[in-house]
């Protein structure tokens, strides 16, 4: 569901030749194609099978990925979660924050992104909102 409201909000349209392995069939198949074409989805596991394992839950550190790579955010600034310490998409995660895409889950006693929840449709709409005032059309 998460590619389908990417390629709609990005307006994609270029599926390209890439093939997860385990995504046919899926009614998302398409979108999923369009946003691995334009770098924004490398999947879940790379080649020689790559596969995009669409029934997973993507979380909020893994959504924050997505959106960098899709707006082309290179700005970290200087908002630094306490909880996001090793992960593999912390600086992902400042740059949204320094894009005012996220402002994380909670502020109090210091901030925090809360990088492992799953990204719930609420959390989505609001992260797809703030990224739509990035796009030039």
């Amino acid at each position: 569901e998460l590619a389908a409201f990417l390629v709609r909000l990005l307006g994609l349209t270029d599926r390209g030749s890439i093939d997860f392995v385990d995504d046919d069939g899926s009614p998302f198949e398409a979108d999923i194609e369009k946003l691995a074409t334009a770098g924004i989805t490398r999947g879940c596991k790379p080649a020689p099978d790559p596969r995009f394992c669409p029934n997973d839950h993507v979380t909020r550190d893994e959504m924050s990925a997505l959106i960098a790579r899709a707006l082309g955010l290179v700005d970290r600034g200087s908002v630094d979660f306490a909880d996001d310490d090793g992960s593999p998409f912390e600086a992902d995660i400042e740059r949204l924050a320094a894009a005012g895409i996220t402002v994380g889950c909670a502020t109090s006693p210091e901030p925090l992104f809360c990088p492992r929840d799953p990204v719930t449709r609420e959390t989505m709409a609001a992260f797809l909102i703030r990224m739509e005032s990035y796009i030039v059309r």
